[in-house]
């Protein structure tokens, strides 16, 4: 939506700009500066201000481009930072995540630390300024809440140690899957949002290791 209405807004300041270009073009101080002036002249004068035009609208072009992604807010440097902080890419947590997962069972310690994480995350009120890094890191948080959602709807307790599904659900049943490949699904949502997350803080220079544009 936001997209129709800047090409509609970018359409209607074209034909502005046109019609008052012709205005300009069809009034009385100017043709009156063509009649004792060559023609020839006035052709050349008017493809050298139209190419100019052309020329000052690229530029504000790439401009717009490149300026918001070379300014990086310290705002969102701090948030990218604080979050990393709590689930760091080399952490016990992705590593279980991403290495030592088994859906049937989840270690009590650290699936504890990511439902913190998850709390403290949805408590946070101010957002990234960058748009898509904001979007990113809204589908990183609900990957997170729901991940931690289907674990404790399927699984109980056996012990101090571990989170386990609950025996009677672990096998498919004519109701839907079962309660592991729901969990499975959901740590794979959670895993790629998390990755996503990553490369766009990078790709927008938030992680202060890039300032170039998005590959």
């Amino acid at each position: 939506m936001k997209l129709m209405a800047k090409n509609l807004l970018a359409i209607v300041g074209a034909i502005v700009t046109i019609v008052a270009f012709v205005a300009l073009l069809a009034s009385n101080p100017v043709r009156m500066w063509v009649k004792g002036h060559p023609y020839p002249i006035f052709i050349v004068l008017v493809v050298a201000i139209l190419a100019l035009m052309v020329t000052l609208n690229y530029a504000l072009s790439v401009r717009r481009r490149i300026v918001p992604l070379v300014k990086i807010s310290q705002h969102d440097r701090m948030l990218y930072q604080q979050f990393v902080d709590r689930m760091p890419v080399d952490g016990t947590i992705l590593e279980w995540l991403k290495n030592n997962f088994t859906a049937k069972a989840q270690p009590s310690g650290l699936f504890g630390q990511l439902e913190d994480t998850a709390s403290k995350l949805n408590l946070a009120t101010i957002g990234f300024d960058n748009e898509v890094v904001e979007r990113d890191f809204k589908v990183l948080k609900t990957a997170i809440g729901k991940f931690c959602r289907e674990v404790k709807a399927y699984s109980w307790e056996p012990n101090l140690n571990w989170i386990a599904v609950r025996p009677e659900l672990l096998d498919d049943t004519s109701d839907g899957p079962s309660a592991t490949s729901v969990i499975e699904e959901a740590r794979d949502s959670l895993v790629e949002a998390y990755d996503e997350f990553l490369a766009t803080c990078h790709n927008y220079g938030v992680d202060s290791g890039s300032t170039g544009p998005p590959q």
